[in-house]
């Protein structure tokens, strides 16, 4: 396991930040799902599906709702992705009934909901297919039979503005999409960013500066930008002094 599957599971397997990927995902930041609803999914299901190297999954359930969450965090474009996650949704659901069944699932029963999420923290942009449609060659007549599948894809290089509604998310999300826009915003200059996201966002892009924020800050929350503008200023009053004397 290598370090940003380690450290995706500390930072995004926190109840409060996992939820929130999905609040983003699906409710524009609201507080829909609540993180004291999550569970640790220990069961030979989630066994079986996390040997095929998915990242985090955890189970909600409020009384009303019996689902499974996942959230793979990607780091590079990888070209079967879509066929990857619905070979996890699949084996899950047939884990489900193996478990909860002896035979043959009864009449009008329904199963819980499995959704995934995939979390591209990578730097170049996801060129790879989306939908099941875009991986298979469907010929002409068979459109009404095929099954189609897609992502449920979050991209942190573009230029979309996802709302997770939890501090923590938040700021690894815009760090990302600082570093990777290689742009500072004038009203980011002062804001304080959550001293995990600041070292979860340096494992994910290696980015020397964000290592040396984080090393000097021992606790609380971190002026990162500020300390990036001083290192910018620093940087260019000595390519001034190189060419100017």
């Amino acid at each position: 396991m290598n370090s940003i599957d380690i450290e995706s599971k500390k930072f995004l397997g926190q109840p409060k930040n996992f939820v929130s990927i999905f609040n983003a995902l699906l409710f524009d930041g609201q507080q829909v799902l609540k993180p004291e609803y999550l569970k640790d999914e220990n069961s030979e299901l989630v066994m079986n599906v996390s040997s095929k190297h998915v990242d985090i999954i955890k189970r909600y359930e409020d009384g009303t709702y019996l689902d499974l969450f996942v959230i793979e965090s990607q780091s590079y474009v990888d070209p079967s992705m879509v066929a990857r996650v619905m070979e996890y949704e699949s084996v899950a659901r047939m884990r489900y009934i193996r478990q909860n069944f002896k035979k043959h699932v009864p009449m009008h029963t329904r199963l819980p909901m499995i959704l995934t999420v995939v979390l591209y923290v990578g730097e170049s942009k996801w060129n790879a297919a989306k939908r099941l449609s875009e991986l298979e060659i469907i010929h002409s007549g068979f459109e009404d039979m095929f099954n189609e599948f897609k992502l449920n894809l979050i991209e942190l290089n573009t230029n979309h503005k996802y709302n997770t509604g939890e501090k923590a998310t938040q700021d690894f999300f815009d760090l990302l999409r600082m570093i990777y826009r290689k742009q500072i915003l004038k009203e980011d200059l002062d804001r304080e960013f959550n001293r995990d996201a600041l070292y979860f966002a340096y494992v994910v892009t290696k980015n020397k500066e964000l290592l040396s924020i984080y090393q000097k800050n021992e606790k609380g929350d971190v002026k990162v930008c500020r300390a990036f503008d001083e290192s910018l200023m620093v940087r260019v009053r000595i390519f001034v002094s190189l060419i100017f004397g």
